[in-house]
């Protein structure tokens, strides 16, 4: 594995750096807070697809088919069950255009975790180029198995029964368990390291594997503004959306530190050594 090149010299001195990764992001998020709220705001304008084809799935779509179907719930729960299929394939294609802002704002995030200088235009263009091509594979392969989910999820439903019931929890105890924190580590991998998407995803289940509860724990507290998104209310769900969206660089900075203490301990010494405590005084934990 290669480490990416270094593109910006860094503002600190090696006396000046804090002592902890921890240290770290509240120095970012006192002298940086501003442009990490501009970067949500770009986000938030790459998930414009994402986040009409939400307004239409829940609250145009239902009354559209309960006006077609005013006497049948069944017959407009299995249309809105079909819709709901398709949608999730046009996603993919919305959340691959949303993987074009995220890879900007990943390394720039970079950046700031190890405390070299900043120039969010350049960074931003520098960030699609470098890392465009890993995160739109990133973003397919999950669009394809969010989809996966929803076609079982529905032929599970469809069947009425306890065995029926319990097979439709694997698949969402599958991406909670495995799959969502195996790509959010390799998302974070992309920016730093040259490497195959293949051997960043081996990577990244070797880091979590050594370490489920914690980075559990930490995907957990990252998402923590997306709760509002979880109400089951149509407007709920919209403008939760957008705070967890507006608020994805901070928590992005959060777990990218994060995820930099554990490359410090499972990869780092074996590939990068000179990447080990980057931005810190000393090899801390966060």
């Amino acid at each position: 594995m290669k480490r990416k090149p270094k593109a910006a010299s860094t503002d600190y001195t090696q006396a000046m750096l804090p002592q902890t990764r921890k240290a770290v992001f509240f120095d970012v998020l006192h002298l940086h807070w501003q442009k990490l709220l501009l970067l949500g705001f770009v986000l938030l304008c790459f998930a414009v697809p994402l986040l009409l084809s939400t307004i239409v799935r829940d609250i145009y779509v239902p009354n559209f088919l309960n006006a077609i179907y005013p006497d049948a719930q069944a017959e407009a729960g299995y249309a809105l069950a079909y819709w709901e299929i398709a949608r999730s394939i046009i996603g993919i294609l919305f959340l691959m255009l949303f993987s074009v802002g995220l890879s900007g704002v990943l390394r720039i995030l970079r950046q700031y975790a190890w405390l070299e200088n900043v120039h969010i235009p350049t960074d931003f263009v520098r960030g699609i180029q470098d890392n465009c091509k890993h995160l739109l594979a990133l973003a397919f392969l999950s669009g394809l198995l969010y989809t996966l989910c929803q076609v079982v999820l529905y032929f599970s439903a469809s069947y009425r029964s306890a065995i029926a019931g319990a097979f439709s929890l694997f698949p969402l105890a599958l991406t909670l368990l495995l799959i969502l924190p195996l790509f959010s580590i390799t998302a974070i991998m992309i920016p730093v390291y040259s490497n195959s998407l293949f051997a960043h995803l081996k990577n990244a289940l070797h880091v979590y594997t050594h370490a489920p509860l914690k980075t559990l724990l930490a995907l957990l507290g990252c998402a923590l503004p997306w709760i509002p998104s979880m109400i089951p209310n149509s407007y709920c769900h919209l403008f939760g959306s957008m705070i967890g969206i507006l608020s994805m660089p901070f928590m992005l900075l959060a777990w990218t530190l994060f995820c930099y203490n554990r490359f410090d301990e499972q990869i780092n010494p074996f590939c990068c050594p000179d990447l080990i405590g980057k931005g810190i005084r000393h090899n801390d934990s966060l």
